[in-house]
């Protein structure tokens, strides 16, 4: 079947189950000579914070992080370095854990994320 503005030889993603959600940009790799691939990439953080749409600590990046109001370079190494050792955060309240976060930093952080993080 083809799509408007796709050529005929376009592909699927390789997972027909993927749900697009807030934040996801589709991409198209188009050329002439192979059928065009179709991918999903999540938007940087910048971009969802400039839009409102909640971040995923899961996938943030140092540089994302120190995009949030209280975060510098060493909190945002710290977050990411616990996240690698000690697993992901069911809530953004996991971050208290990391020493030189607090329950005020956490205050200030909360409208930026889900209510529930994905670990």
């Amino acid at each position: 079947m083809a799509y408007r503005g796709l050529p005929a030889n376009a592909t699927k993603l390789s997972d027909p189950a993927t749900r697009l959600k807030d934040g996801d940009w589709v991409l198209f790799e188009m050329d002439a000579s192979e059928p065009a691939k179709i991918s999903l990439k999540m938007m940087p953080a910048a971009e969802r914070m400039l839009l409102g749409i909640p971040l995923d600590p899961a996938t943030m990046t140092e540089s994302e992080w120190e995009l949030l109001p209280g975060i510098g370079p060493a909190l945002a190494r710290k977050i990411v370095f616990d996240r690698q050792y000690n697993g992901g955060f069911r809530s953004i309240r996991d971050l208290e854990r990391i020493s030189g976060i607090g329950k005020v930093t956490v205050d200030k952080l909360e409208r930026y994320f889900l209510d529930d993080a994905t670990p």
